[in-house]
């Protein structure tokens, strides 16, 4: 009796003592981060921008997500040109780029190329077999249609700047390409800069979310940043304008100030048309500030600032609808592309039998989105580079976790400060436009003989296009994973989970990507 009620005694210290560590780490963690806090940020940001250049530089040219039309269309405004229906075709000079340095990895079958002798990288070639190369290919690529051409203008316009500094500084051939790409660094450095900003002045006194936050966009896979495209700019122009309405709604700011935010949120919808939900989220924001302004007292005091805030954000819309219309009688530019596409409106009641509606088709179309919107779509060999078990960790997780923090957030009394609360909401609803928009794409068109969207599959699942929400979604990811943790032991420190999960994600995309990054015709190659 006495040997078991030792050995009884024994467990329950030794019980006792794990707590005591599991309490003791958890206070050193924080501890250490309270003190070195902004050493451990600079050094998350130096490693997000590592990892960026390294995924950047290991990609070879041509991705599948229709880089050689992004880096056509940047050709086309480094030269000054804005669309015009006679701009259509590719330029010789981004035709003689794509000829030399596609590789024929992305769209060629993997057992094939294993089986047959693959031919060098053509920049390998002699100078006389180049120019009897160039001279059959380019003059083809020339005759295709470039149907980015009619895109909206800011990531093009501003990508064509810094392709021409490129060239000033005497980059040429293949680096010059990656120099195109490298502009995602710098792109990447300010959502992150901006990040901190949010998280700092919303969560105060909320160590978790302000670490957290940076965490995840350190390892984020998301592959959008790893090319050349527009949707790379749209995370940043979207946190960049809730963060500045934000800074509107708490404290009286300048006429220039309020100038400059309305042209950031108009900036957001001429990166990509598929930011229209940040306009919805603008109304609301002018809405609320004016409520407050009437209760203030202060509406006709304010009214110069309102104005430059409201024409700020509309009149570069509508110079540039106004400019689709002449050049190209279509006041969005998407008439043509929808047309050579082969989409056409559906019927109202074609519309009601769209697949989305039925659970099957709601589960597809949500999941996809969700796997796409954290991994991308990268095709190696004709086949997407995916992880069924990662993928099932994005779509579980990602409901969740963010279902948990919209619930909290509406029902919990004391859980949020009030900048804590209204920043949820904004991201709540930031979520819900983003996805509601692509529903409706989905379900208003009959896509014909597209190959994407489809017939048989008739959904916009590209996560890319909702990616103007992307720091709202990792902050209701965070906050909703806080609150799953606690539910599971008070004990679990959630920063230690997010460094977990940020560990899996890279070595699943190390992993995955391995294919790819073995490529001879990346950046690293033709450095050897």
């Amino acid at each position: 009796m006495e040997s078991h009620a030792d050995g009884s005694l024994l467990q329950r210290q030794n019980l006792d003592r794990r707590k005591i560590m599991v309490v003791n780490l958890k206070a050193r963690i924080e501890t250490f981060l309270k003190d070195h806090k902004n050493v451990f940020l600079w050094m998350l940001c130096a490693l997000a921008l590592l990892r960026i250049f390294f995924f950047i530089a290991s990609f070879p040219f041509f991705n599948n997500v229709d880089e050689k039309s992004h880096f056509d269309t940047v050709v086309k405004y480094s030269k000054g040109y804005l669309p015009r229906t006679e701009t259509m075709k590719f330029e010789y000079e981004s035709a003689e780029l794509i000829v030399l340095y596609s590789s024929p990895e992305y769209f060629r079958n993997l057992k094939y190329l294993k089986s047959a002798k693959t031919s060098p990288p053509v920049w390998h070639f002699n100078r006389d077999k180049i120019s009897q190369y160039l001279n059959n290919a380019t003059n083809g690529w020339t005759r295709h249609t470039n149907r980015e051409a009619f895109s909206p203008p800011v990531y093009y316009a501003l990508a064509g700047i810094w392709y021409n500094i490129g060239k000033l500084l005497g980059i040429k051939g293949l680096h010059l390409l990656y120099w195109i790409r490298f502009l995602n660094i710098p792109i990447y450095a300010t959502l992150f800069w901006f990040a901190y900003l949010l998280c700092r002045n919303a969560f105060k006194n909320d160590l978790f979310m302000q670490v957290g936050v940076l965490v995840l966009l350190t390892c984020f896979p998301q592959d959008v940043f790893y090319s050349i495209n527009s949707d790379v700019l749209s995370p940043l122009f979207c946190l960049m304008s809730i963060y500045f309405l934000i800074q509107i709604l708490r404290s009286y700011r300048s006429f220039s100030f309020h100038l400059l935010t309305g042209l950031v949120v108009s900036a957001t919808f001429l990166i990509k048309f598929s930011n229209f939900p940040m306009l919805l989220i603008f109304a609301i924001f002018i809405f609320l500030h004016i409520r407050k302004l009437v209760y203030e007292r202060r509406l006709k005091e304010q009214l110069p600032n309102l104005f430059s805030l409201v024409s700020g954000c509309l009149l570069p819309i509508i110079f540039w609808f106004g400019w689709n219309s002449y050049a190209l009688g279509d006041f969005t530019g998407s008439i043509l592309k929808v047309h050579d596409l082969g989409w056409t409106v559906k019927t109202l009641g074609k519309m009601l039998d769209h697949p989305i509606f039925t659970l099957g088709g709601f589960t597809y179309f949500t999941s996809n989105l969700i796997n796409t919107f954290w991994r991308g779509e990268l095709v190696w060999g004709l086949q997407r580079i995916t992880s069924p078990g990662m993928d099932y960790f994005y779509v579980l997780s990602s409901c969740l976790f963010v279902t948990l923090s919209t619930i909290n957030s509406l029902f919990s009394k004391n859980d949020y400060s009030p900048d804590q609360r209204f920043l949820n909401y904004i991201s709540a609803l930031m979520l819900l436009f983003s996805v509601f928009f692509l529903s409706i794409l989905s379900i208003i068109y009959d896509f014909g003989n597209c190959p994407y969207p489809s017939q048989a599959h008739p959904y916009f699942v590209s996560g890319r296009l909702i990616f103007g929400a992307f720091l709202p979604f990792l902050i209701l990811y965070l906050d909703g994973l806080r609150i799953f943790t606690s539910k599971i032991s008070r004990r679990i420190n959630p920063l230690i989970v997010v460094l977990f999960i940020c560990i899996i994600i890279t070595c699943s995309e190390i992993h995955m990507t391995y294919p790819v990054l073995k490529s001879h015709y990346n950046w690293f190659h033709i450095l050897g």
